[in-house]
């Protein structure tokens, strides 16, 4: 006696095509997520050299701060109505460190603060702005300086040296604690 197939194959078959498409998804998903890693590494290269070349141009620059002081009832007020969002500035620096004085700048066409720091012989440049969703810097070391950064619910900060990474971090967790 002769046995009928019952559908067994075309079961298969299904659950084959189901794998395949599942696959495919797969595929899809991950090459999307590829796609915005790179892109998002590429912005944070492109912001960093932005960074880096307002910290070198400062370096460069014969002109004095914008603003000149040492004192933080100074430096913050002279930003109100220069910038759309307020900072606060540590009421003690760590040791070895001074606020020299601040800049009125732009990176990616947004305004930002630029503070300016001595860490012994070592200049530092910090910029703060608003929180911007798309970016978010990591540590990073291009050229011989070191990139720090920090971010709050409305502040990014991120800091430029040729100091010590360490004493660049230490600098960086004073703005920190002082939002």
């Amino acid at each position: 006696m002769r046995r009928v197939a019952t559908g067994g194959s075309a079961r298969r078959s299904n659950w084959g095509s189901w794998a395949a498409v599942a696959a495919l998804v797969a595929v899809c998903v991950g090459a999307v997520v590829m796609q915005r890693i790179w892109r998002e590494r590429a912005q944070q290269t492109a912001f960093i050299g932005e960074v880096l070349d307002q910290h070198i141009a400062t370096l460069a620059a014969a002109a004095p701060p914008e603003v000149i002081s040492s004192d933080r009832h100074t430096v913050k007020p002279w930003f109100q109505g220069k910038l759309p969002f307020s900072f606060n500035l540590p009421a003690a620096l760590p040791a070895g460190m001074t606020l020299d004085g601040a800049n009125l700048t732009y990176l990616d066409r947004r305004p930002v603060a630029q503070l300016l720091f001595s860490i012994g012989k070592h200049r530092v440049s910090v910029f703060v702005e608003q929180s911007a969703d798309e970016r978010a810097v990591s540590a990073a070391e291009r050229a011989g300086f070191h990139v720090v950064s920090f971010r709050t619910v409305e502040l990014e900060a991120v800091a430029v040296s040729d100091a010590e990474e360490g004493r660049v971090a230490e600098l960086m967790q004073a703005l920190r604690a002082a939002q």
